[in-house]
């Protein structure tokens, strides 16, 4: 008997084991409400990731998560950190569809990452991950240094870094680091073009309030640090930050809060300040627009608008994100025109540049459908600057229209 009943638990557990997996391959959930999250999904087979041994790693947390009555376990888990004194607040909120681990080892120092996370919240604050996908980055450097080589502008790059490398935190697990991801891609940008690295500036004001909570966009006061370097570049000076104050407009919860509501982040909204070197400021300001017929349109507008937000949004400045924008100075401290290739961390940004430049036109390749070429072959333009977050150049969304953009 003594030598059976090892043997008859042994069974019992595969037989329960093996019950619990064919159950959670039958379950429908999509997200897990106590964690906040997504669910992982079952995993696409092909040869590569089979070979790589990522099928059977996609598969094992797959059924880890699909596991029948996991919140109660989860539950229980969280009753016994309860009584440890343990804080769970950090919660996964959405994965990456193109998330991948380089099989290349000149990429494996960039990539920390071993979680599949694209939104995360921890504490009071709502992140984006940042992803270092070689193949992206290597087509960004490429069409940049192919656009300095065929039109005659002074070129300047100024990729903004996003919060979640600024925190104390480590974030490694869920995002790759990104001082040494804008090291790689400025240290492959051809030396003719002016580079701008903001991470170690942006970093020493980490607790000055530069980047909303809710949010994953800089604050007005974030930006006047990027517009700083990027204006010292040029032999350009800024007047001091404290010289400016400012008008504050509290209850603002980010676009991102407002697609991933998490109560504690929400319970404390964010407050944007305006800042008054735009206050005296009357831009001739013109924003386009595709019309029933597919043409660009225009109509006038101001630059910066408290009346225009809904709910205290980021549309505040320009109104959100346009195809074009073009701005002109009456009164410019110099006779530069400026283009700017955009995403939406340049509507915060312009304001502080609008008073050195007698023009500045905004084009964001997300809706702008003719190429590079329709703007800078009229050689109206004395200074060209890529102005756009770090993830915008390792994500589908974004990457795919700004080469196209380029390319064209």
């Amino acid at each position: 008997m003594k030598k059976i009943a090892p043997t008859a638990i042994f069974l019992i557990l595969i037989f329960y084991i093996s019950s619990l997996s064919f159950r959670a391959f039958s379950s429908e959930e999509t997200e897990s409400i106590l964690e906040n999250r997504a669910l992982s999904k079952f995993p696409d087979f092909n040869r590569e990731e089979l070979f790589s041994g990522r099928y059977f790693e996609g598969i094992e947390s797959f059924i880890s998560d699909h596991i029948p009555n996991r919140d109660i376990f989860l539950e229980f888990k969280m009753g016994i950190d309860n009584l440890r004194g343990k804080e769970l607040n950090l919660s996964a909120l959405d994965t990456r569809e193109d998330f991948k681990i380089s099989n290349n080892d000149k990429y494996k120092k960039y990539q920390t990452r071993t979680e599949n996370v694209k939104i995360l919240s921890y504490n009071d604050k709502i992140f984006s991950t940042f992803n270092f996908d070689e193949d992206y980055i290597e087509n960004f450097i490429k069409n940049i240094n192919n656009l300095s080589k065929r039109y005659d502008i002074k070129a300047h790059v100024e990729i903004v870094p996003i919060s979640i490398s600024l925190e104390d935190y480590d974030f490694s697990r869920y995002s790759d680091p990104q001082d040494m991801a804008l090291e790689y891609i400025y240290k492959n940008i051809d030396k003719n073009i002016n580079k701008i690295n903001l991470f170690k500036t942006l970093y020493n004001e980490r607790d000055n309030y530069i980047y909303f909570r809710t949010d994953h966009h800089w604050t007005m006061r974030g930006s006047y640090f990027g517009a700083k370097d990027f204006l010292k570049s040029i032999n350009i000076d800024i007047d001091d930050f404290n010289d400016y104050s400012s008008e504050k407009y509290s209850g603002f919860i980010g676009y991102q809060s407002r697609k991933y509501p998490v109560k504690k982040v929400i319970n404390n909204p964010d407050i944007i300040e305006v800042y008054n070197n735009i206050n005296y400021l009357e831009p001739e300001m013109d924003l386009f627009y595709y019309n029933e017929e597919n043409k660009l349109d225009s109509y006038k507008d101001k630059m910066i608008d408290p009346n225009r937000s809904y709910e205290h949004n980021y549309g505040i400045f320009f109104g959100g994100d346009h195809p074009l924008v073009k701005l002109k100075n009456k009164n410019p401290k110099t006779d530069k025109k400026l283009l700017v290739i955009k995403d939406s961390f340049a509507n915060i940004f312009i304001p502080w540049l609008y008073p050195y430049f007698s023009e500045i036109t905004m084009v964001d390749p997300r809706y702008y459908k003719d190429g590079i070429d329709s703007l800078l072959s009229s050689k109206n333009f004395s200074d060209l600057l890529i102005l756009i977050n770090i993830n915008s150049i390792s994500s589908t969304e974004y990457a795919d229209k700004f080469n196209k953009f380029v390319e064209n």
